[in-house]
């Protein structure tokens, strides 16, 4: 009898189950992209923080490399200036 039994509501079960994982694969789907989107807003607001950051140092860097490079410049048309003369 058992058998029976699930040999006719076996395929109505079948057909529930696939529903029913349908239907959780749907709300989990949705749940991920809502993170996904949580991140990438995150991710966007610390953005100006480590632009900042990485900027500082390779500002003050640059600053400095400007200015011996401007230096070197003033000494090398100086001492072309002399090799003219």
């Amino acid at each position: 009898m058992p058998a029976l039994i699930a040999a006719i509501a076996g395929p109505e079960q079948t057909r529930r189950e696939r529903n029913l994982l349908d239907q959780w694969v749907k709300i989990y789907s949705r749940f991920n992209e809502v993170l996904s989107g949580i991140m990438t807003v995150k991710s966007f607001t610390r953005e100006h923080d480590e632009k900042q950051q990485t900027r500082g140092p390779d500002v003050e860097g640059s600053k400095q490399a400007i200015g011996h490079e401007a230096d070197d410049t003033t000494l090398d048309g100086l001492a072309r200036e002399e090799a003219v003369v």
